[in-house]
């Protein structure tokens, strides 16, 4: 089916039937293949989505037939995960090239409505808080964590307004995803839509988990993040390096690294299950800013039904990080929490 869909490029001929009589005969492996889930994680989704008010009429603009629900939902998740040009599949869908980015449209934001807040949320009572704690711990013995915070850039097309403030410090336009996700790799919160120009503390002191972290890890529990961010009570970050560390901080710096990697290796399966993310050749920021938070419930839901993981992740993901967005980080100048230098040094105590 790759050299198929490969033919079509640069293609106007429309290929006839593909949703109605191939898709049902694929495989297992390949419908998960071309549409990142499984089967039956795909028939949840379509069904959660069909009683939304975006599928609920039976025509669109111009009197066309509204596509139903299932074959915009294969669209969406088709052009998600490929780089294949909008007409390219349309071609392969049999429909307009508008629809494409209709259909988008749609599953964007009736996954935003309904199903965002049931798959990306905090553990919700003490005993989830503490299984989390323990997956982290297994990493290497650093205990209380239930959950690390990145940010990674999403490349896009050069806006129309103000590129220069999405021309990041890489060379490429980017809007900024920040994410926190738990020992399995699962988003817990995300935020995103920021230019590439923004630092990572500022995109965290104006999202909303700046405002309820607090509340969310009381009381012990607490949050990993990179040196781009502020040190508070319940954000740990690493020392900084000046030449004088003692052993007991260089130890702790070498556990909250490893720790802290689960998020950059999130960020590299959401990459390589949507690769559309490498790339958005979209014009509107809430186009954009849609697809990519829609990505990310995709992202747990396919993990939530057990999904191949190995199937999406990189092969050199350790070695890259996935487009390196980790490999340069801007210390963050906010003042540093009191209460969080003495946990953070009681912490580097006990991991000797």
């Amino acid at each position: 089916m790759f050299h198929f869909a490969f033919r079509l490029q640069g293609s106007t001929e429309r290929v006839h039937n593909f949703f109605e009589t191939t898709v049902p005969l694929f495989s297992f492996h390949k419908f998960k293949m071309h549409y990142c889930m499984s089967p039956s994680c795909f028939e949840m989704l379509a069904q959660n989505l069909a009683s939304m008010p975006e599928f609920m009429t039976s025509s669109m603009h111009g009197g066309r037939v509204a596509i139903p629900v299932e074959k915009a939902l294969m669209i969406t998740l088709w052009t998600l995960a490929t780089p294949e040009s909008y007409r390219s599949v349309a071609n392969l869908f049999n429909v307009p090239k508008s629809s494409v980015l209709v259909c988008i449209r749609r599953v964007c934001r009736a996954t935003i409505a309904s199903v965002c807040h049931k798959v990306i949320y905090f553990p919700q009572n003490q005993e989830a808080m503490q299984t989390n704690a323990e997956r982290f711990a297994q990493f290497r013995g650093l205990e209380n964590v239930i959950g690390a915070i990145d940010g990674c850039h999403i490349p896009i097309k050069a806006p129309e307004k103000e590129p220069a403030a999405y021309y990041n410090r890489k060379g490429f336009h980017s809007v900024v995803l920040q994410a926190a996700v738990d020992g399995r790799m699962f988003f817990l919160d995300c935020y995103a839509g920021w230019p590439g120009t923004v630092h990572d503390a500022r995109v965290f002191r104006n999202s909303p988990l700046f405002s309820y972290g607090s509340k969310v890890c009381s009381p012990g529990w607490f949050l990993v993040g990179d040196a781009a961010y502020p040190l508070l009570q319940w954000l740990m970050v690493p020392y900084r390096d000046n030449g004088k560390l003692t052993h007991i901080q260089k130890n702790y710096n070498t556990v909250h690294a490893t720790t802290r990697c689960v998020v950059e290796h999130a960020f590299a399966l959401l990459k390589g299950r949507f690769r559309r993310l490498k790339y958005l050749d979209m014009r509107h920021m809430e186009d954009i800013v849609q697809v990519i938070l829609t990505c990310c419930v995709f992202h747990n839901i396919c993990l939530t039904n057990e999904d191949d993981i190995d199937l999406f992740l990189p092969s050199d993901f350790l070695d890259n990080s996935l487009d390196d967005d980790c490999a340069v980080v801007t210390r963050s100048d906010d003042v540093s929490d009191d209460c969080g230098k003495r946990k953070r040094d009681e912490i580097a105590e006990t991991l000797l």
